[in-house]
């Protein structure tokens, strides 16, 4: 079904607008799932890969491949690295923005300094850094903005509500982005994907694969970047679901309000008993 879904959405993008391909040109990868983009790296998807982060890549980069250090929390510095990867480079013909960050912690015990960065990182940023490189990829009608969103998006559970909360919120912003793109800048070449992926083998939840029970259900970061990178390739926009086995997630929204409720307290004591506490 899933493999349907995926068809009928590349037979409507096809009828409405000519193929864009994209497999030459500039790429930029924001933020690190640190292997996300080593994989984006080591593909050589395009003719220059610009990585931007806090941290540099822990591996060494290859010769069409730069870093460039940046604080998402930090708008003025955001602002002054676009202007420097566009003097080095010129503008991206494909942003990937797999920023985002967690900590599993409940609603009253979230510092507000905590809830500011979260948002800042997970949410502003993506739109702050689509404002600088959307314009370019309007006045050419080409390019592919990638939103990294979350499994999280369609269900949130207790501990992890702020990180849901932004992962929502990116899913809404890439929504309304394809809205404007068509209706309001009239640049329907300009391709937008948002990805959905599970739990991904990351620094980020190597805590809990090593004391939980998450084992059986990571996914290798390799397989979410193989996807991002096949999609941009192929020239068409998409939601993509991953691992594609969970592709009913997306329908979560439409069910009764019971079955939510219930599909919700499952993924919530996944997570509890992943953390080791709480009911097992």
């Amino acid at each position: 079904m899933y493999q349907q879904q995926e068809i009928l959405s590349k037979a409507i993008e096809l009828a409405k607008n000519p193929k864009v391909q994209l497999s030459a040109g500039l790429l930029l990868a924001l933020k690190a799932l640190g292997y996300l983009n080593a994989w984006y790296t080591k593909r050589k998807v395009n003719n220059h890969v610009l990585i931007m982060d806090r941290n540099p890549p822990a591996i060494e980069l290859a010769a069409n491949t730069y870093f460039y250090e940046v604080d998402l929390t930090d708008s003025e510095g955001i602002s002054s690295v676009s202007d420097q990867i566009r003097e080095d480079h010129g503008n991206p013909t494909v942003f990937i923005n797999n920023a985002g960050f967690a900590e599993l912690t409940s609603i009253l015990d979230s510092p507000e300094s905590y809830l500011r960065k979260l948002f800042d990182v997970n949410l502003l940023a993506p739109h702050l850094l689509t404002k600088q490189f959307l314009p370019s990829m309007i006045q050419r009608d080409h390019g592919h903005i990638v939103n990294i969103a979350s499994q999280a998006s369609f269900a949130t559970q207790a501990t992890n509500v702020a990180y849901g909360s932004t992962k929502v919120g990116l899913l809404a912003f890439h929504e309304g982005l394809g809205q404007e793109l068509r209706y309001i800048y009239k640049a329907s070449h300009v391709r937008t994907s948002v990805v959905h992926p599970s739990w991904i083998r990351t620094a980020m939840t190597a805590e809990l694969v090593a004391n939980g029970k998450l084992k059986d259900t990571v996914t290798p970061p390799e397989v979410v970047a193989d996807r991002i990178v096949s999609q941009v390739l192929s020239g068409f926009g998409a939601q993509i679901i991953v691992p594609t086995n969970l592709w009913w997630t997306s329908l979560i929204r439409g069910l009764p309000g019971w079955l939510q409720e219930s599909l919700r307290n499952q993924v919530t004591l996944v997570l509890i008993n992943a953390m080791g506490s709480g009911p097992k």
